[in-house]
Order: structure tokens, then C-alpha cells, then sequence
């Protein structure tokens, strides 16, 4: 079994042998049995950006009852409240 230990911060002294997560700290140097959240995002900062966009893009034009969610939130031909989600507009904020 695997003991993990998420921590806030690193000023911690931890004796266990436990895999430790950082959740706010970055980490200076590379434990073997340790992640840093911070430090993670920051080196997989594109690939977790092209997840993201991927995600929405595909959850915008999933379709229920034969229609995307775009066009279910259609309020006519030209204008979709899609465009004013939390989901959309930071997407936009991501891409640009």
C-alpha cells in the first residue's frame, strides 16, 4: 500500500517514508518520492492548456437530443448563451 502525504508547505520536516504532494510550495530540488502541484503545472503548462481547450471544444459541440449544448443554448440563429460560460469565456482568456 501507498501512503501519500499532501502538504502546504515545505518548511515541513517529514520523517515517514510516505510519496509527498506540495500543494502551494515549489519544490528546488527533485525528491524521488515527491511532487510539487506548482511546479508540475509549470512544467506541463502547454500540454495541460491543450487538454483544457480540447475539453471544452468538445464539450460545447457534445450533443444531446440530436443538438450540440452550443445549440441548445441558442437563443436564435446567430446567438448562443454559450459564449457567456464560465467554461467558454476562459477558454477564450486561454487561447488569446
Amino acid at each position: 500500500m501507498i501512503k501519500i502525504t499532501v502538504i502546504d508547505s515545505v518548511g515541513l520536516d517529514l520523517i515517514d517514508n510516505s510519496y509527498h504532494i506540495y500543494w502551494s510550495d515549489f519544490l528546488k530540488d527533485k525528491e524521488s518520492n515527491a511532487l510539487s502541484i506548482p511546479t508540475y503545472v509549470e512544467d506541463h503548462s502547454l500540454e495541460i492548456r491543450e487538454s483544457y481547450l480540447k475539453f471544452v471544444y468538445e464539450f460545447g459541440n457534445t450533443v444531446i437530443d440530436k443538438k450540440t449544448i452550443i445549440s441548445h443554448l441558442g437563443i436564435n440563429s446567430s446567438f448562443s448563451l454559450w459564449s457567456y460560460t464560465n467554461a467558454h469565456n476562459e477558454h477564450i482568456k486561454v487561447f488569446w
